[in-house]
């Protein structure tokens, strides 16, 4: 699974899926196993966010066949969708956010997201699975580059132990590195690390 980054200018004048349909046409890539450019290789339809509707997402393969076959493909997921999942990031974190800080019940956090409470309750325990394992690969890129790294070790940044505290590091780790990143910051830990809440999900 890759991950495509969408202009927010682009949605604001077309709409989410035009805006990815356009963000597609102009993506390049290479194969993270010989180097070689990826080329597009059919859609499959998404059927959700049901907000949304259906629509088609770009599979990609490595064009060098003799060192990666042909029937290994990624999908080109639009960044504001994270991987397996119905809703679209914008939500999904807009809950986790404030389930987390007590600002939302779950009752309350299933009704605005228009899904089960118990979908809730996977969405947090998923998250606060990953906080120890994206807390160490997000200060491990920031420390590798020497601008930041004093930064990184005078105290500015701290380990966390919870997800309001996670996504305050997501930030400045956007805001430092990636301000021309479209999306909410879960979204950024995704273009680095596609499975990274499918691997911590029980």
């Amino acid at each position: 699974m890759l991950m495509v980054p969408i202009c927010r200018v682009l949605v604001k004048l077309f709409g989410l899926v035009r805006a990815y349909e356009i963000a597609v046409e102009q993506w390049s890539g290479t194969c993270i196993h010989c180097g070689h450019p990826l080329v597009y290789a059919g859609t499959y339809l998404r059927k959700t966010p049901r907000s949304i509707g259906p629509f088609k997402i770009q599979r990609v393969l490595c064009s060098n066949h003799a060192l990666c076959p042909p029937s290994v493909r990624a999908g080109l997921l639009p960044s504001w969708l994270l991987p397996y999942q119905r809703t679209t990031v914008e939500v999904q974190q807009a809950v986790l956010e404030n389930v987390s800080d007590g600002t939302w019940t779950l009752e309350t956090a299933a009704e605005r997201a228009n899904v089960e409470p118990k979908t809730i309750s996977r969405w947090l325990g998923t998250a606060r699975r990953c906080v120890p394992w994206i807390q160490q690969k997000i200060l491990g890129e920031l420390g590798s580059h020497h601008s930041l790294a004093d930064w990184i070790h005078d105290g500015s940044v701290s380990w966390t132990s919870s997800l309001s505290q996670l996504f305050s590091l997501l930030t400045l780790f956007r805001n430092r590195m990636y301000r021309w990143f479209p999306e909410r910051s879960m979204a950024l830990v995704v273009l680095f690390w596609p499975y990274a809440f499918l691997e911590h999900r029980q």
